[in-house]
């Protein structure tokens, strides 16, 4: 004969508030891991954002740079050539070998200036 202790372990009652309070738990550990996940994705997001941000504005800055030695370059270029036709009784004195040397010089110059901006960021 049975004990009255072994038939209450098997209630169907009893298996049936164990596999509620089962269900209950998994239920519980998988919203948590939700609201996990959730913030986790909002928090990423949030920090992509503001790298981004920041990488934005620090290639504005570098590209300000870039053309403001560029805009030098062609102030001093200008500057040259100004007083080579202030000197010069003609306009054949633009076309000389000066005036070409000072555009290839500048042309240099822009070139080494871009390229010293572009290996400063990377």
């Amino acid at each position: 004969m049975q004990s009255p202790c072994a038939n209450r372990k098997h209630s169907p009652r009893r298996l049936r508030w164990l596999i509620a309070s089962t269900a209950l738990i998994i239920a519980a550990i998988a919203a948590a891991n939700g609201l996990i996940l959730a913030k986790l994705h909002r928090t990423t997001l949030r920090e992509v954002q503001d790298n981004l941000l920041r990488q934005s504005l620090d290639l504005s800055e570098l590209t300000e740079r870039a053309l403001q030695a560029a805009d030098l370059v062609l102030i001093s270029v200008a500057d040259k050539v100004s007083t080579i036709a202030v000197t010069a009784d003609d306009a054949k004195a633009l076309e000389g070998k000066d005036l070409l040397s000072e555009r290839s010089r500048a042309c240099r110059s822009c070139t080494r200036l871009a390229s010293s901006t572009v290996t400063s960021t990377g």
